[in-house]
């Protein structure tokens, strides 16, 4: 898809054809974290200077609680600048101070809108359009809301999780295993997929461990371990019955 004259899907994205949930039916939980996760690293792939200039538009795949775990600076979406103002007896030197700003505001809007159009219809090609009615808007025969917006609308609809499913993942983290040979990030990353692809525990919990991972960069290996294994067991013992993401 071509916005702007630029395809982000080819050009960019690291997953030109997202996961198809058309094969399997009704989308559930685990095809659309699959989905999220590629999309999220599509978003990131192109590069932006709102935030920090690390993450791309990966805010725009993400709430904002989530994002402050990535960064801190806050990712904001720009708008419309509208039509170029200049005012009577501005310079020629001011006048060109002028365009050259509403030139980048302008830039920066139909940047972010090109990654979002790219992203939704990502959205489109993988999700069968029964599934997506709910939020199409009759007149202009378009989806409605933001990526982050169709995708939690998605997962309300169809994503819920069952008791059995949040207990065969609790399980998983009581039987994770680590191989000192590896780096402990390994299993940070898996203890975080865990929390938020199952929604074991609320956004709090995500800072709670992305605050171990840093406290660990300071301390031995072995400590570092230590204190993962007591966060992981309160993590798992701090899970509600029933939880939807």
């Amino acid at each position: 898809m071509t916005v702007n004259g630029i395809n982000y899907c080819d050009t960019f994205f690291e997953f030109p054809d997202l996961t198809k949930i058309h094969f399997a039916g009704e989308p559930d939980s685990e095809s659309l974290y699959k989905i999220r996760n590629e999309l999220r690293a599509n978003a990131k792939s192109v590069y932006s200077n709102l935030s920090d200039g690390a993450h791309g538009h990966l805010a725009l795949v993400m709430t904002a609680t989530q994002y402050t775990l990535v960064s801190n600076m806050a990712f904001v979406c720009p708008v419309h600048p509208g039509t170029l103002l200049i005012p009577p007896a501005t310079t020629g030197p001011q006048a060109q101070v002028l365009r050259e700003h509403h030139k980048e505001q302008l830039r920066l809007f139909q940047e972010v809108e090109g990654v979002e159009k790219a992203l939704i219809q990502q959205i489109i090609e993988s999700v069968e359009a029964p599934y997506l009615a709910a939020i199409r808007d009759r007149v202009s025969n378009s989806l409605t809301g933001t990526v982050q917006q169709i995708l939690d609308n998605l997962q309300t609809s169809y994503g819920q999780i069952s008791p059995q499913m949040l207990e065969d993942h609790k399980q998983e983290l009581r039987n994770l295993s680590y191989n000192p040979r590896l780096p402990i990030d390994v299993v940070f990353n898996a203890v975080e997929d865990c929390i938020v692809s199952w929604g074991i525990t609320d956004s709090y919990s995500l800072i709670f461990v992305a605050s171990l991972r840093t406290l660990s960069s300071t301390l031995s290996h072995q400590t570092s371990i230590t204190l993962l294994i007591v966060s992981h067991s309160i993590l798992i013992l701090s899970a509600p019955p029933y939880y939807i993401f």
